[in-house]
């Protein structure tokens, strides 16, 4: 598996598994109310707020099942796509966004892999998380409480546009309180998943230094995939 390239991660589910159960939600324009009502709260969660700070678990989740331990550390969020999460106490994975290119740092591989951010399934998702105005995909919502009133956590898929083919879906798990996005699930083509678990959120949060600029460490190779 290549070092956290997130922009070619695919559904989180089978094609098929989604169709049923949509199918199996009621008829669309319920669907799309439910959605609808999801993506105004959680937009509605953010209102005024630029910026964003939490803690993270990060686990990867491989096809048969078995999940490694979680990794745990830090998400830095803003508008205008910028975003920058480090995994793991000593020597990190880093990946930031300066919203126009993604770059990933695996400091086990030596790897730089530079992205751009259009496209990118965890820039999909935070985009949504910030309540970006379109331009994240199409929203479904897949089950759980039909409407944040409720009271009961739900499910929403996007399906981004104008990506790489193998990207088709990323999943998201939406509480009925405020923040509202509290995971992420990205599969990949292959069968793994990387699953993100958002956790002490603060909102409004102002960033030391320049958190979005990233310099490759001396030695290390840039590849773009």
């Amino acid at each position: 598996m290549r070092p956290l390239l997130f922009t070619t991660l695919v559904s989180v589910v089978a094609a098929a598994s989604v169709a049923r159960v949509l199918a199996a939600a009621g008829p669309e324009p319920a669907r799309e109310a439910s959605a609808a009502a999801w993506v105004a709260f959680a937009k509605s969660c953010f209102a005024g707020r630029d910026t964003v700070e939490a803690g993270i678990a990060y686990e990867v989740i491989h096809p048969l099942g078995a999940a490694q331990p979680p990794r745990h550390g830090v998400l830095r969020l803003t508008r205008g796509g910028l975003f920058r999460l480090e995994v793991g106490a000593h020597d990190p994975i880093v990946v930031v966004s300066d919203g126009r290119l993604i770059r990933s740092w695996d400091p086990a591989s030596r790897l730089v892999v530079e992205e751009p951010a259009e496209g990118s399934a965890l820039a999909a998702a935070f985009a949504f998380a910030l309540g970006k105005e379109g331009g994240v995909g199409t929203v479904r919502w897949l089950g759980g409480g039909a409407q944040p009133e409720d009271g009961l956590p739900s499910a929403l898929a996007i399906e981004l546009d104008g990506t790489a083919p193998s990207v088709a879906r990323v999943g998201l798990a939406l509480a009925p309180t405020c923040p509202s996005l509290t995971r992420i699930v990205i599969g990949e083509s292959r069968g793994t998943a990387i699953r993100i678990t958002l956790g002490d959120v603060r909102l409004g949060v102002r960033f030391p230094g320049r958190p979005f600029a990233f310099t490759p460490p001396r030695g290390a190779r840039i590849v773009s995939p």
